[in-house]
């Protein structure tokens, strides 16, 4: 698998994504474009699409082609250790409150 749809698969599913549609829509890409380097049908992306991809997914051009290291995992792990420390801070209420709040923030994507 290329690191291009590697690294877009990883972002459909970090962000919430449901569809590959839904992100082409988002990003403002034709569909089958997106559909067809997922599925490694093509390679690579025109010079505007792919700039379109990374500023959309907060990286840049290289990265997503996988020439430089994107943000491994272990800093997500540590984001998700920090918001869970966080999370055992508050109450029973609040915690629920901030969970409700998360899942509302989901659902808008």
């Amino acid at each position: 698998m290329s690191a291009l749809s590697e690294r877009l698969i990883e972002y459909k599913k970090s962000a919430g994504y449901r569809s590959v549609a839904a992100l082409a829509k988002e990003v403002n890409i034709p569909v089958t474009t997106l559909y067809d380097v997922i599925s490694e049908r093509t390679v690579k992306l025109s010079v505007d699409n792919s700039q379109k991809l990374a500023d959309f997914m907060g990286i840049s051009v290289d990265e997503l082609y996988g020439k430089e290291k994107a943000p491994d995992a272990e800093a997500s792990e540590a984001e998700f250790q920090e918001a869970i420390n966080l999370l055992k801070q508050l109450s029973e209420t609040e915690r629920q409150n901030a969970i409700d709040y998360l899942k509302f923030l989901s659902s808008k994507q």
